[in-house]
């Protein structure tokens, strides 16, 4: 009981002591609430409230003002476009490969086609900064890319964010089951199928189907891309450029919801793409591949750096054939060029990606004399039956000389010669005198005098009517325009007159002339077709998704009878002649009866024997009685003009035992 009673005493006083610390602790608040009331309430000494008190109430005003201002500014003025960017955080479209048109031979061979393939791409706003350069030497080494392309790759996905952005198509299977294994610590990198463009043929096509590639940084900005993405592949080059519009197809899309890893959750929704439209071309690819054979051989026989062929069909001015070597393979490109391969391809001294049936200016040399023939013929400088004698062999102005190419091949003289006759034997000494005149102490033709030639103006106006000194608008991008050089020219450019022995260079196709070998072969083209001077083509059909015809690129003709038809006349025949009895022996035998002209074009410096390089060139049509295809020949510093004649004669033999003509 007094064990009980001690026992409640306890309790009574721990209580008493609880309570105490309680009101102590209580009266410690009120005196700090009163303390803080006199500091904000009653201290008046300004306008009957203290400055501190005004000042705290100030600061709690613009603190208030600012949090509701804000809380407009993101819920009002900005709340859709952040509820969007909310949803995107989690939002991403995936672009597949759009299915590019094929580009066809008109013998039914695909040239330019797609094949299914993977691709490596990265979703950016997936990527985190901490993991960027890891990811980046990491693909680096295993996609064999440099580490700034990969980086540059990288910045592209961070200016269009929320769409996929190809890092590397066309990956290898080990690359894609490396890149498979480690998916989960690469943050955005994701593996996809894709389409991988497939050329035929390799260098043997790439000079006029070209290739594609991604848009650079100056073409996406550029209005004529305005409907494509940065991460789009264009034409870059030959037909797929040319025809980027028709080619081109339509990406299919997904709205795809994903994680954070930037796995595909769910289709939020899906849109179908249009494939391309097909290019049917009138390139032959069987053509091709003999065209190519024969050329590459004669490069190597001759020891020529370069070479071009081009057949065209004369009285369309369809490209039949074109080859321009050294070439490269444009297989190369499909997947994505390594900066390293490009510039590779850039450096060479060969020059692969330079198309020199195009873009190559030469000087021609004489293979423009039908041209000039016709000139002197249309002026009344000559007609069809006026003989020249070739005397004197060398004409000297001043300190100059102008030597018929006999000098230099040892071979006696041609004698008194007409148009023809002069075209068949090349007589460099009968177009001086029609071209610049002669002026030397004679009377009349009998002994080689003759004293009045076209000039200048006349031979420059005759060059630019075939076809010389502009585009001929070729349906290929890149085309030179040559030079034809006249009195302003060399007064503008070399700050001198105009000499009458510039005009003698000007009159066998060499001095500044330059012309490219589509432009010779389209002149060649008018001789045989009664004076059209066509637009070279290669585009011959557009066709839909279902193989059906949707356009025809017709024949256009630039020029009408540029050259009146008796001239014609006489310039075939001459040119049939330089075959049967004139200088181009190779051509002699030939399965058909073939006309045509040859010349050896100099250029560069003298050597230390005092000779030029040459140029090796032919051009000329066949059937002689029913011209069909044009052709042109050139061996770059290919030596003389029969080696070029004899891989035409090679090319012929094998056309016409083949029965298609």
């Amino acid at each position: 009981m007094k064990l009980g009673r001690g026992f409640a005493d306890e309790i009574i006083k721990q209580k008493d002591l609880f309570h105490r610390a309680d009101r102590e602790k209580l009266q410690g608040a009120r005196n700090w609430q009163d303390g803080l009331l006199d500091f904000a309430f009653y201290d008046k000494t300004l306008f009957g409230v203290s400055a501190r008190v005004l000042l705290l109430r100030i600061a709690i005003f613009l603190v208030l003002l600012i949090y509701i201002g804000r809380l407009f500014w993101l819920q009002v003025i900005e709340g859709r476009r952040l509820l969007v960017l909310a949803e995107e955080n989690r939002v991403f479209v995936r672009y597949m490969s759009p299915k590019r048109g094929a580009i066809i031979s008109s013998d039914g061979e695909v040239l330019a086609g797609n094949k299914p393939g993977y691709r490596v791409s990265l979703l950016f706003p997936v990527v985190l900064p901490d993991k960027m350069e890891e990811e980046i030497s990491y693909l680096s080494v295993l996609l064999g890319m440099s580490e700034a392309e990969v980086s540059s790759v990288f910045d592209q996905a961070a200016s269009t964010p929320f769409s996929t952005v190809t890092v590397k198509n066309n990956i290898s299977h080990t690359q894609q089951i490396s890149l498979a294994s480690r998916l989960s610590d690469l943050p955005g990198i994701i593996i996809e199928g894709s389409l991988i463009r497939e050329y035929s043929g390799g260098e043997k096509n790439s000079s006029f189907l070209g290739f594609t590639g991604k848009l650079s940084l100056e073409e996406f900005r550029d209005m004529q891309y305005y409907r494509y993405r940065a991460d789009d592949l264009v034409g870059k080059d030959g037909l797929e450029k040319q025809y980027e519009e028709v080619l081109r197809g339509e990406s299919d899309e997904k709205l795809l919801e994903v994680d954070a890893l930037g796995n595909e959750v769910r289709v939020l929704k899906e849109t179908e793409g249009e494939k391309g439209k097909d290019l049917v071309v009138s390139v032959r690819s069987d053509w091709q591949r003999e065209v190519h054979h024969f050329l590459q051989e004669g490069i190597e026989q001759y020891s020529a750096t370069g070479g071009v062929v081009i057949l065209q069909e004369v009285q369309t001015g369809r490209i039949l054939s074109i080859v321009s070597l050294p070439s490269y393979d444009n297989q190369l490109f499909a997947g994505g060029i390594s900066e390293r391969d490009f510039q590779a391809l850039l450096g060479s001294t060969e020059q692969p990606l330079f198309n020199r049936s195009i873009a190559g200016v030469y000087p021609p040399g004489s293979v423009v004399k039908p041209a000039v023939a016709a000139a002197a013929l249309k002026e009344g400088i000559i007609n069809e039956t006026t003989k020249l004698s070739d005397f004197p062999q060398i004409i000297k102005i001043g300190g100059w000389e102008f030597p018929d190419w006999t000098i230099a091949w040892n071979r006696g003289a041609h004698g008194i010669i007409d148009v023809k006759e002069a075209l068949a034997y090349s007589c460099d000494t009968f177009f001086y005198k029609i071209g610049g005149g002669f002026d030397g102490s004679c009377d009349g033709f009998a002994n080689g005098c003759y004293s009045r030639g076209l000039g200048v103006e006349k031979i420059a106006s005759v060059f630019r009517l075939v076809g010389f000194g502009q585009a001929t608008g070729i349906d290929l991008p890149g085309e030179g325009e040559g030079l034809v050089p006249d009195q302003e020219w060399k007064m503008r450019v070399r700050g001198e007159p105009w000499f009458l022995g510039n005009t003698y260079h000007l009159s066998i196709g060499q001095g500044d002339l330059l012309a490219t070998p589509v432009q010779i072969v389209n002149y060649v083209s008018a001789i045989a077709n009664g004076g059209r001077l066509m637009r070279p083509v290669l585009g011959l059909q557009i066709k839909g998704a279902r193989g059906e015809v949707q356009s025809l690129i017709s024949p256009e003709v630039i020029k009408e009878a540029i050259i009146q038809p008796d001239i014609l006349s006489t310039l075939g025949e001459g040119m049939r002649l330089a075959v049967s009895h004139g200088i181009i022996s190779p051509l002699r035998e030939a399965g058909v009866e073939v006309a045509a002209k040859t010349g050896t074009a100099e250029f560069g410096t003298k050597n230390a024997n005092g000779e030029y390089e040459t140029h090796a060139w032919v051009t000329g049509f066949f059937p002689f009685d029913d011209p069909k295809i044009s052709f042109v020949v050139l061996l770059e510093s290919g030596g003389k003009s029969n080696n070029a004649a004899q891989v035409a004669r090679d090319l012929i033999d094998w056309i016409v035992g083949r029965g298609q003509i």
